[in-house]
C-alpha cells in the first residue's frame, strides 16, 4: 500500500510505503530505543545490523532501502547514509542528535519531535566510537565481495563522503548556486558514477535523480543530463527528471532544448510553477519577450511569486513596441513588492526609472534596496552611476568610495571613479583610479581607455598610445582604442601610422561617421586628396541618414578642403561651397572640432593662399566666430 510521506506531511509525493523505516545501526540498546519510540507512533521499524556477515545481505539492504519510507542511520555509516540520498529518502540522523530538535525537515534530513533522554545520548556516543573501529572492516568480508567488488564499494564510500560534505538535497536545483569542488573530486565523482552504471544492481529514478544533481550542483551539466534521462528511462513521465534536464539544459544555455523539456514537464504538471516560471526565462533569453510574458502569467496564476514578478517586469522593459512596457514593469516590481520587500524588485525598478529618466525615483528606489542590505556594494554603485548621470560628481564620489570602501577590489567602482574626476578635468586623480582598476582586472578594456584618455589630455601621448596597445590586444576589434591611436599619432606627427589606424577603424565598423571623417582629414594631411573627397562623401551620406548634423557640418568640410586643393577640381569646390551654405543657413550651429592640426597643415600645402584663406573662414563659420553673412562677404572678397 502507497501512501504519502508519513514525516513530511507537505511531500506531494506517493511512493513512500505506509509506516515504514529503515534503521542502520549496531547498537542494541540504541535500536530498542528507536524501535521503541517509532513502534509507539504506529511504525513499522527494520533494523539493520550486520547484513554483510550473511549471504545477500548487501541486496537484501538495497530491497530493505528501496521499500522503506524513511531511513534512520546512526554514527558514520557512510555507505548506507550514501545510498539512501542517492535513494531519496528522507534521513534522520544521529549526529547532534537530531531528535532533540523541534519537527521539521532541512536539507531532506528529517528532525522529529522532542525527546530528552540522557540514555539515548549515552548510547548514541556508545556507537559513534564503536563505529570508528568498525568501519575499516566493514566491507571486507569474503562473502559480500562476490556481489560488489572491494574497489567499487571503495568508490561508493568514497561518493558518499562528496555527497555529504556538500549540500546535496532533493531541492538543490531550485537554487543553483555551484559548489566548488576540485577536479580530482570531479574526476573521482565520474569515475564512481561510471562505476556505478556497470553494478548489477537495479537502481531507482530517485537515485539518479540524486546523482544528476549531484553532477549540477558542481557544474557538471552535461554528466548531469545523462543520469536524469536515466531516471526517464525508468519512468517516462517523470516530472522531476523532465524539469531538472531542462534546468541543466537552461545553464548550459542551451535555452531550446530546456524549452522543449520544461513544455514536456508543464503538460504531465500544468500547475508546475518552477517549469511555468523557468520555461518564460528561457524565452527571454531566446528574445521572444511575448512568449516569455505568456509563460511568466501562467507562472503566477498557479502561485504569484515575487521572483515571478520580478523577471515579468524586466521582460517588459525589453517590449519596445510596447508603449506602456514601463508602466507594466514598474506594476511588476510594486507586486514583488507586496508579497516580500526585496532587493531585487527595488534594483529593478530603479533601472525602469533611469530608463524613464525619473532619476531622482530611482535614487530613492535605490535607498530602500539599501535600507535592505545596507553593505550591498551594487546599490551603492548603481547610485553613484545615477548621481553620474545628473552631473552630481560630489555625490558620485561618495557613493563610488563608499562601494571601494565596502568591496577595495571592485574594478567597476575604481573605473567609474576614474570616469568621474575625468568630467571634473582631474586627470591625475582619474589615471590613479584607472590603474588601480587595471591592476585589479589587467582584461579590463575599459580602464585601459580611461588610462590613455586621461594621458591624452594631459599631452603624453607616448603614455597614451601604450594604453590604447594594452587594449587592442585583448580586444583587437575595440573600435575607440584605434581611433584614439589615430588620435595620438595625429598629435605626435606620424601622420602615416595615424592613418593606419583610422583604415582599420573604417575596417571594423564601415559606417562609423566619425572614423570616415578622422580617414579624410588623414588623407587631405598626407595628400591624398581623392581618397579623402571619397570618405567625405560617403560620411555626408550616413550623416543625412541619421539627421547628425555636426556630422553633417564636418563632413562638407573635408569633402570641400579635399577638392579645394586639387587646381583641376576647385569648380567642384565652389559647388560643394554653395551646397553647404544653404544647408548651414538653416541650421547654424557651433561645431566642436579640433582645427588645430589641419589648420597648421594647410600652410605647407602649395596652393593659392585665397584658397586657404577660404578654409580658414570656414572653420570660423564652423566655430560660430563669423556668420553665413560674413562668410559670404568674405569669399566675394576672395574673388570666389
Amino acid at each position: 500500500m502507497k501512501m504519502k510521506c508519513p514525516i513530511n506531511k507537505e511531500c506531494k509525493k506517493e511512493n513512500y510505503n505506509a509506516k515504514s523505516c529503515l534503521v542502520v545501526s549496531e547498537d542494541d540498546e540504541l535500536n530498542e530505543l528507536i524501535k521503541n519510540f517509532f513502534e509507539a507512533k504506529g511504525y513499522g521499524v527494520r533494523i539493520k545490523k550486520d547484513d554483510f556477515e550473511n549471504a545477500g545481505g548487501f541486496c537484501k539492504f538495497c530491497e530493505s532501502a528501496r521499500s522503506a519510507g524513511f531511513g534512520i542511520v546512526t554514527g558514520n555509516s557512510l555507505f548506507e547514509l550514501g545510498f539512501l540520498y542517492g535513494l531519496g529518502k528522507p534521513l534522520i540522523l544521529n549526529n547532534t542528535p537530531p531528535w532533540t530538535r523541534d519537527t521539521g525537515e532541512i536539507n531532506n534530513v528529517v528532525y522529529l519531535e522532542k525527546i530528552d533522554s540522557d540514555e539515548l545520548k549515552a548510547a548514541r556516543f556508545a556507537i559513534n566510537e564503536t563505529l570508528k573501529k568498525e568501519m575499516a572492516e566493514r566491507f571486507t568480508d569474503e562473502k559480500a565481495k562476490s556481489y560488489i567488488t572491494q574497489d567499487v564499494r571503495d568508490k561508493i564510500l568514497k561518493l558518499a563522503e562528496i555527497l555529504l560534505e556538500h549540500d546535496f538535497t532533493l531541492t538543490v536545483i531550485r537554487k543553483h548556486k555551484p559548489v566548488e569542488v576540485s577536479a580530482e573530486d570531479k574526476y573521482r565523482v565520474s569515475e564512481i558514477a561510471n562505476e556505478l552504471d556497470n553494478l548489477k544492481i537495479e537502481m531507482t529514478n530517485e537515485y539518479y535523480l540524486n546523482t544528476g544533481r549531484f553532477f549540477f550542483e558542481i557544474n557538471e551539466n552535461k554528466n548531469a543530463i545523462k543520469q536524469f534521462e536515466k531516471a526517464l528511462e525508468i519512468e517516462p513521465g517523470n516530472v522531476e527528471a523532465l524539469a531538472d534536464i531542462a534546468t541543466s539544459y537552461y545553464y548550459l544555455k542551451k535555452y531550446e532544448e530546456a524549452v522543449e523539456y520544461f513544455k514536456s514537464a508543464s503538460e504531465i504538471d500544468p500547475e508546475n510553477v518552477y517549469a511555468l516560471h523557468t520555461m518564460g526565462m528561457s524565452y527571454a533569453h531566446l528574445k521572444k519577450y511575448e512568449t516569455a510574458v505568456e509563460y511568466f502569467k501562467k507562472a503566477l496564476k498557479v502561485k504569484p511569486g515575487y521572483e515571478i514578478y520580478n523577471d515579468l517586469g524586466i521582460v517588459y522593459n525589453y517590449l519596445e513596441d510596447d508603449s506602456e512596457r514601463y508602466d507594466k514593469a514598474l506594476k511588476c516590481f510594486n507586486e514583488s513588492l507586496k508579497i516580500k520587500d526585496n532587493i531585487r524588485a527595488w534594483r529593478n525598478m530603479g533601472a525602469t526609472y533611469i530608463h524613464l529618466e525619473k532619476y531622482d525615483s530611482a535614487i530613492e528606489c535605490f535607498k530602500n534596496a539599501l535600507g535592505i542590505e545596507p553593505e550591498n556594494a551594487a546599490i551603492m554603485s548603481g547610485i553613484g552611476g545615477i548621481y553620474f548621470r545628473l552631473k552630481d560628481y560630489n555625490n558620485a564620489i561618495k557613493y563610488f568610495k563608499k562601494t571601494i570602501d565596502i568591496e577595495p577590489n571592485n574594478a567597476e567602482a575604481h573605473h567609474s571613479l576614474g570616469l568621474v574626476y575625468t568630467n571634473l578635468k582631474n586627470y591625475n586623480e582619474a589615471i590613479a583610479c584607472f590603474k588601480r582598476a587595471s591592476d585589479i582586472n589587467p582584461e579590463y578594456v575599459d580602464a585601459w581607455w580611461g588610462l590613455g584618455d586621461a594621458y591624452m589630455h594631459l599631452g603624453d601621448h607616448d603614455r597614451a598610445l601604450e594604453n590604447f596597445r594594452n587594449i587592442v590586444e585583448l580586444d583587437n576589434e575595440y573600435v575607440d582604442a584605434w581611433n584614439s591611436m589615430g588620435a595620438a599619432y595625429t598629435k605626435l606627427g606620424k601622420y602615416e601610422k595615424a592613418g593606419e589606424r583610422y583604415e582599420k577603424v573604417v575596417q571594423i565598423l564601415p559606417g562609423y561617421v566619425g572614423g570616415k571623417l578622422n580617414l579624410a582629414e588623414n588623407y587631405i594631411i598626407m595628400g591624398k586628396y581623392d581618397k579623402a573627397f571619397l570618405q567625405a562623401q560617403e560620411a555626408l551620406k550616413i550623416a543625412k541618414e541619421n539627421k547628425d548634423d555636426r556630422y553633417i557640418c564636418m563632413s562638407y568640410f573635408f569633402g570641400i578642403t579635399s577638392l579645394l586643393f586639387q587646381p583641376q577640381k576647385i569648380s567642384d569646390g565652389k559647388v560643394l561651397i554653395n551646397e553647404f551654405i544653404k544647408y548651414f543657413s538653416e541650421i547654424p550651429q557651433n561645431v566642436e572640432w579640433d582645427f588645430s592640426i589641419i589648420k597648421s597643415e594647410i600652410k605647407k600645402i602649395h596652393i593659392g593662399d585665397k584658397y586657404k584663406n577660404l578654409i580658414y573662414e570656414l572653420v570660423d563659420l564652423l566655430q560660430n566666430k563669423i556668420s553665413v553673412d560674413d562668410f559670404v562677404e568674405k569669399a566675394k572678397g576672395l574673388g570666389i
